[in-house]
């Protein structure tokens, strides 16, 4: 074999599976201060801030203003409720706006929420945007924050931080991934092993779950983290990382860990088990950690620690488990690369230059709007001169330092505690597709280090290696892309493939870690698609009595099938974009799916529509952690009213269907395509009175094979009690298609 580039394959990777960081975006501007002016009934503005329960989360209906020099919307109905938990008893208080609650569907600029942050307790109003600004700067994935001045009825509440909000839209923008299971981590989620039971984890306190699932929440499925937590906590150190890594983003969780210990984050999961995120990124199969409330940094303490001299390898609280942390400081490896971080974020980031810089510049914007600020003082009684002198000052109880005295005795403290490190050679994001009788292997990697793509050769099972070479784009910080395009490979159903440093190569020729797949040959599962239908048919609605775009699944096989391990995607490039339903499909059942892009209605409705002009439709199982065909098909434009099936169900050839069959058999047919019917059923379509050429005997079925009605001997029937919709007419052994319209 010979490595090469093949121009036509670079563009196979056109969604990298590494972190995507957006542009700023109107929303989150950072030259100025935009306004927000909300305005609420006054009775609905009374009710919602007297309010002091975290678990209640009723909304009132508001009007929404934004103003800006490049832009002014009104938005009308949107949500409008208190946010936080401790901090709803302050005097500023935080708000969360919904621009969905009352117009299902709705955004603006990309998003359904804002989280509007008082920042009450902070005396510069600049810790959290700083330590968000940091994670941005790394290219890690983090809340947008921009600087607002919020007014409701006309009434100045005063400096705010705007703050994205984390859910599907911000996977969907982060992770190219929509349709991501995320979970909302809160004290006291310490990731410890509660069984092997999914169940366990939708543990509840205070009326809300410890892990609170809030994407797919119609799904519950909590499968993906009680495995997480299960290898997390029961794996041996010595086969951990291998093990590990196939389920979590390691890499980017220690540079998360890094940035929390420089900036004195105790608020989160390492010392406060609270305030993160949990989101299993369908696109490469791994969990990635996400933080969010960012205000206890940067010297401001609520729990009598000197976070500027806590020892950067015990940061946990010294009598409590935290597996994640501590674990990944028991293995060398993750200790040497996260000292390595901590020393080049301290070097590139949290420096007089960097961070301090960029306080004095957001100090410079703000200071205006925050001695405007009548409530800024109230909380804590700041004054004035403890926000101007804030990032060279401490200003109250708890805050014991100012900005720039943190960071110089942070890194001073840090500095005298540190080991010895080397610069890790570090691999992640991996991922391969065959195109042609190629195989495209990218990885994101640590520069300075020469890696690997090995596979074996089939058959005489042995191994070969060749270089990678540098790819476009090039990976967030300090971090490049690689690629390797292996062409031609073996004529084989899976190739078993890895990615090695040269040094790991050379100890050891069989791959280390457990090796990767990926399959050449498709699933031998029964499992089909069936029939579908794009554009929609009145005469075919859902439950909601929406008449939406449908696919049909059919198990053609001789055992049951369970559907929940199983993705159904419209692009096969994104082929795990939607995971099916956790449910098992008997042999010779249909199931029908709606692709109508409205999960929230139920476990049948996908998280996509279908092109009316024509795609493919593809599903998909993982086998040997690494996806496999089951079934797919290239769907033309088709005529309205139309379908395309099967004309034997499981079978090919594929035809059209001018009288669809959704959730029946594709052989309950009508008289023009079955030449043994005797009999024919007219007019058809129907008013509901329909007439049979000869006297018949029969019963009438509807879509899901429930019978309307059987009849006695007779050439006609009154069917206009019946909904409209398609039915099926049976008699002996023949079934016809008609429709009531």
């Amino acid at each position: 074999m010979r490595f090469v580039l093949i121009c036509a394959l670079l563009g196979v990777f056109q969604a990298s599976a590494q972190t995507h960081i957006p542009n700023w975006s109107d929303a989150f501007l950072q030259e100025e201060i935009a306004v927000i002016r909300i305005e609420i009934d006054p009775d609905s503005l009374d009710f919602a801030l007297a309010l002091a329960d975290p678990t209640n989360e009723h909304e009132y209906p508001a009007s929404f203003i934004y103003e800006s020099s490049v832009r002014t919307d009104t938005l009308m109905n949107v949500g409008f409720r208190l946010r936080g938990s401790s901090s709803l008893n302050a005097i500023k208080k935080s708000f969360k706006l919904s621009v969905n609650s009352f117009t299902p569907g709705a955004k603006w600029l990309g998003l359904e929420k804002l989280n509007l942050v008082a920042q009450h307790n902070d005396p510069s109003l600049l810790r959290a945007k700083l330590c968000w600004d940091g994670i941005r700067h790394f290219g890690l994935a983090g809340s947008r924050t921009s600087f607002v001045k919020v007014y409701i009825n006309n009434e100045f509440k005063g400096l705010y931080l705007n703050v994205e909000h984390i859910d599907e839209n911000f996977a969907n923008t982060y992770f190219l991934d929509s349709s991501a299971p995320l979970w909302k981590c809160t004290y006291p989620a310490d990731l410890a092993y509660l069984g092997s039971n999914p169940e366990l984890y939708k543990f509840e306190m205070w009326g809300r779950r410890m892990y609170e699932l809030k994407t797919n929440t119609f799904q519950d499925d909590y499968r993906p983290l009680a495995e997480f937590v299960d290898v997390l906590n029961n794996t041996p150190l010595a086969t951990l990382p291998c093990a590990l890594e196939r389920l979590f983003n390691v890499d980017d969780y220690l540079k998360y860990l890094a940035l929390d210990v420089l900036t004195g984050n105790w608020d989160n999961y390492v010392y406060n088990k609270n305030n993160f995120y949990l989101c299993r990124n369908e696109q490469t199969g791994l969990i990635d950690y996400i933080p969010y409330d960012l205000d206890n940094t940067l010297g401001l303490d609520w729990v009598n620690v000197d976070w500027t001299e806590r020892n950067v390898y015990n940061w946990s609280p010294s009598n409590e488990e935290r597996p994640l942390y501590d674990r990944l400081m028991l293995i060398p490896e993750y200790r040497n690369q996260f000292t390595y971080y901590l020393e080049s974020f301290a070097a590139d980031w949290f420096t007089e230059e960097g961070i301090i810089a960029h306080a004095v510049q957001l100090h410079e914007l703000i200071t205006p709007a925050a001695l405007e600020d009548p409530y800024r003082p109230l909380d804590f009684d700041y004054s004035e001169d403890d926000f101007l002198n804030s990032i060279v000052e401490a200003a109250g109880e708890q805050v014991s330092f100012g900005i720039a005295e943190f960071v110089q005795l942070r890194v001073n403290e840090m500095n005298s505690q540190t080991e010895a490190f080397v610069s890790p050679a570090v691999m992640h994001n991996l991922t391969a597709v065959i195109v042609s009788n190629s195989v495209v292997i990218r990885a994101v990697a640590s520069p300075g280090t020469s890696f690997l793509a090995v596979w074996r050769e089939w058959p005489d099972g042995n191994w070969s290696a060749e270089p990678m070479a540098l790819d476009f784009p090039s990976a967030p910080w300090n971090e490049i892309s690689i690629l390797a395009a292996i062409t031609p490979i073996s004529p084989t159903s899976t190739i078993e493939y890895n990615v090695l440093s040269n040094d790991e190569w050379l100890a050891d020729q069989n791959g280390g870690c457990p090796t990767r797949f990926i399959h050449r040959e498709w699933s031998s599962s029964g499992l089909t698609i069936n029939e579908l239908q794009s554009g929609g048919n009145p005469l075919i609605t859902d439950e909601f009595g929406e008449a939406d775009d449908w696919i049909e699944l059919y198990n053609g096989g001789g055992s049951a099938i369970y559907l929940g391990d199983k993705f159904i995607t419209d692009g096969p490039n994104n082929w795990n974009k939607w995971r099916m339903p956790n449910i098992t499909l008997e042999p010779g059942n249909f199931l029908l799916l709606w692709a109508d892009d409205d999960p929230e209605q139920g476990v049948f409705h996908l998280g996509f529509k279908l092109n009316v002009m024509g795609e493919s439709v593809q599903l998909t199982e993982v086998v040997q952690r690494a996806p496999k065909v089951i079934d797919r098909i290239a769907v033309p434009e088709l005529t309205e009213g139309a379908s395309l099936g099967r004309e034997v169900d499981g079978l090919t050839p594929w035809i059209f269907f001018d009288v669809p069959t959704p959730n029946m058999s594709n052989q309950f047919v009508s008289v023009s395509n079955h030449t043994e019917v005797d009999f024919s059923i007219y007019p058809n379509p129907s008013s509901g009175l329909i007439q049979f050429s000869k006297p018949i005997t029969g019963e009438i079925l509807d879509l899901s094979g429930r019978k309307a009605c059987s009849f006695p001997t007779t050439t006609s029937l009154d069917l206009t009690g019946l909904s409209s919709g398609v039915y099926m007419l049976r008699s002996g052994t023949i079934a016809l298609r008609f429709i009531i319209r």
